[in-house]
Parts: structure tokens; sequence; C-alpha cells
């Protein structure tokens, strides 16, 4: 029990910073749909 208990924690700690980059991925993608005149799924994904 204790091993995964501090399993735990480590996961749970280290996966806060995993998903730092995810809002600039999402925006990247959403202005290279615009670029490429996808102008409905470019806004949605800037949106989300």
């Amino acid at each position: 029990p204790d091993l995964m208990a501090r399993f735990l924690i480590e996961w749970s700690a280290r996966g806060a910073y995993m998903t730092e980059p995810v809002d600039g991925w999402i925006r990247g993608a959403g202005e290279r749909c615009i670029a490429l005149g996808q102008e409905k799924v470019g806004l949605q994904e800037e949106v989300a």
C-alpha cells in the first residue's frame, strides 16, 4: 500500500505539468486551420 500511495502522489504531481502546453497546441491548431481556409474548424479549436 505504501508503494502504491507514493506512486499515486508522484503521478498526480507530474500530471499537472503535462497539461501546461496543451493550451498552446490547441491554439496553434486553430490558427493553422484558419490559415488553411478551414475557418469553421479553426474557430471551434480556438474557442475550446
